[in-house]
């Protein structure tokens, strides 16, 4: 599968996403998720598949919009992927149980092979599929 092939063709789920590779599908697919909510405007952004700190900023905004009350993102649009976001994100899909402060650590976005995490990139892997 040819990685922008989404949303012709499901997203692999295998819980790795690359955000600093270039056309990275993870990435594509959540750049074409933001864009198909309002998020990600063409006139600013090209769906490349690279996770940079615009991409971030623009999921920030996507998740203080859409997040769930308790784990929606309430903080700076920064362009950081923080504790804040990845919090938001594990709530917005509910991996936490409903709780959007209880399992994200201290990440770093070139750190982990699981991107920000395992379960977190497996279900929002997952997520993407479902919007599609």
């Amino acid at each position: 599968m040819a990685w922008n092939s989404y949303p012709g063709s499901a997203l692999k789920v295998s819980a790795i996403w690359k955000p600093t590779e270039p056309k990275d599908p993870t990435s594509y697919a959540t750049q074409r998720e933001m864009r198909r909510m309002g998020f990600y405007p063409s006139s600013k952004f090209r769906l490349d598949g690279h996770f940079g700190p615009s991409s971030i900023a623009e999921l920030q905004k996507y998740l203080a919009k859409y997040g769930k009350s308790a784990g929606k993102y309430t903080g700076r649009i920064d362009g950081v992927m923080g504790n804040m976001t990845l919090s938001a994100m594990s709530s917005f899909i509910g991996l936490d149980g409903g709780n959007p402060w209880g399992i994200v650590t201290n990440k770093s976005i070139v750190g982990p092979t699981h991107w920000p995490d395992y379960n977190l990139t497996r279900d929002w892997q997952e997520f993407l599929n479902k919007r599609r």
